[in-house]
């Protein structure tokens, strides 16, 4: 085994089972002294579009996640974690491949992940993990190839989100011939719920609020017409702005800031849904006897903004209400259950922490993450604690706003050192600077009165993108979208 296993091993406590069959064992420290190692089944559960201030362990008073919060007293809760990117594609492809955006280059339409990349599921599925994966969001399937190494990778509709259903279908179809034998496994589950709140059933809507059909079909109109008009060039192959939509926009989000009361309620009740689907999905685990066996992993892809930053909905921006994001890991035999985290973590760093928890650190020698396991040590310092380090970033390539194209530009770094938080935007060269323990809310720009850290922070981030850009993986061109293709798009509010 490497010395980097060998010394986690060291520093966690973990003796690796015997490298037998597959050699992909659950380390001896998270099971009862008395229990054998076991193959150790891999879920990663995803919610798109979740902010993490919405889940009552994360400080919402709401109650709308008896779901989370029940698995956050099982699990390892991670308080500080952030996503790549503001949207699914970028964010999705970091978190399977372990590297940024800048590298794997995967932030629009037409761009495929590179085949020297590795994936998360090719790797397991090299091990000879079965691998699955079922998801709404066009954008985690094989338009960028992003689900590389899944052998079964499905697109539900927009309204399907029953992944406790795909998942049994999964587990009935992996299971050996004549017995109940599960091998091991990697089952992605993605569902859309707060993305297309509109579609919430009333049941979970009257749980929040009460919202008029009418209400919630206006905003249903608001959020496609909003969102086709900011790709309307990139999807007709012009220039971006050559047709300026930003007039129509900014009419738009002033409908949609008259009515945020109703698009708030419709995207917690999405929450609560979501809760309820993840719990469904926990019950079935727990009924296949496959619960205190999985290394189980609930994360979302980027957050959701109502305004608060010149913007709605997401992709526009790396503030914390698109970047903040929850993730809470239960490891098999609920090791480590209740413990909560608050070092700085990224996506990235969860394609590391699993290799290094199967006892494959080798296969991520490449990942730009690090594993969070040693994190887990009793007398773990809290990470990045006195140092920088970049969050997440955004690279828009399709969408287009004057003001916010003229205020932020279209690459954004946020670089963090412990409460202060930096945003690099090379197009205007401005580095804005927030205090986020003394305003999370990100509204007062520090930058002027404290120019040295301002000068400090945009060096290092000037540093980052330089060297991330430099270490591009080559994403490649693919054709243009057949109408199949513009049609699973434009559900999603791609396209025109």
């Amino acid at each position: 085994m490497a010395d980097r296993a060998g010394r986690q091993r060291a520093s966690l406590g973990v003796a690796a089972a015997a490298l037998l069959g597959l050699g992909i064992w659950a380390a001896r420290a998270f099971l009862p002294d008395d229990e054998p190692p076991a193959p150790v089944p891999v879920i990663i559960y995803v919610v798109d579009t979740l902010r993490a201030d919405r889940l009552g362990v994360y400080g919402s008073t709401q109650k709308l996640t008896p779901r989370f919060d029940a698995l956050a007293a099982e699990s390892v809760l991670f308080e500080n974690a952030h996503a790549a990117g503001p949207w699914t594609l970028p964010s999705v492809a970091s978190l399977m491949t372990s590297t940024w955006p800048c590298e794997h280059g995967v932030v629009r339409y037409g761009k495929m992940l590179s085949a020297e990349v590795p994936t998360l599921a090719g790797q397991l599925r090299g091990l000879g993990y079965r691998t699955g994966a079922f998801y709404n969001n066009y954008w985690v399937g094989g338009v960028a190839g992003v689900d590389r190494g899944f052998e079964v990778s499905t697109q539900k509709t927009d309204e399907e989100n029953d992944r406790a259903t795909d998942a049994a279908a999964f587990l009935d179809g992996i299971a050996g011939a004549g017995t109940d034998a599960t091998p091991p496994f990697l089952l992605y589950l993605h569902t859309i719920e707060p993305h297309h709140p509109f579609n919430t059933p009333y049941n979970f809507i009257r749980q929040v609020r009460h919202v008029s059909p009418d209400a919630k079909e206006t905003i249903r109109a608001l959020f496609y017409r909003f969102r086709e008009i900011r790709t309307l060039d990139f999807a007709e192959g012009r220039p971006r702005g050559a047709t300026d939509t930003s007039g129509e926009q900014t009419a738009i989000m002033a409908e949609l800031t008259k009515l945020k009361p109703d698009v708030v309620t419709l995207y917690d009740a999405g929450v609560a849904h979501a809760d309820a689907n993840l719990g469904a999905v926990i019950d079935l685990l727990k009924a296949r006897g496959l619960w205190d066996k999985a290394l189980f992993i609930v994360l979302s892809d980027h957050g959701e903004e109502f305004g608060e930053h010149g913007g709605w909905f997401h992709d526009q921006s790396v503030y914390e209400e698109l970047m903040h994001v929850p993730l809470l890991v239960h490891f098999p035999a609920g090791a480590h259950a209740g413990r909560r985290v608050q070092s700085r973590v990224s996506l990235v760093d969860v394609m590391p922490a699993v290799l290094d928890y199967l006892g494959q650190a080798p296969l991520c020698a490449n990942c730009r993450g690090r594993s969070f396991l040693p994190l887990l040590e009793d007398d773990a310092p809290a990470a990045g604690a006195g140092a920088t380090g970049v969050n997440g970033m955004r690279l828009n390539d399709d969408v287009w706003y004057a003001p916010l194209k003229a205020a932020r530009g279209d690459v954004n770094v946020a670089i963090r050192r412990d409460r202060l938080k930096g945003i690099w935007n090379p197009e205007p060269g401005t580095l804005e600077l927030y205090d986020l323990d003394a305003d999370p809310a990100e509204r007062v720009d520090l930058s002027a009165s404290d120019p040295g850290t301002a000068r400090e922070l945009r060096d290092e981030a000037v540093s980052w993108l330089e060297q991330c850009q430099a270490g591009t993986r080559g994403a490649t061109e693919i054709d243009a979208p057949d109408e199949r293709t513009r049609q699973q798009l434009r559900s999603l509010g791609y396209f025109n």
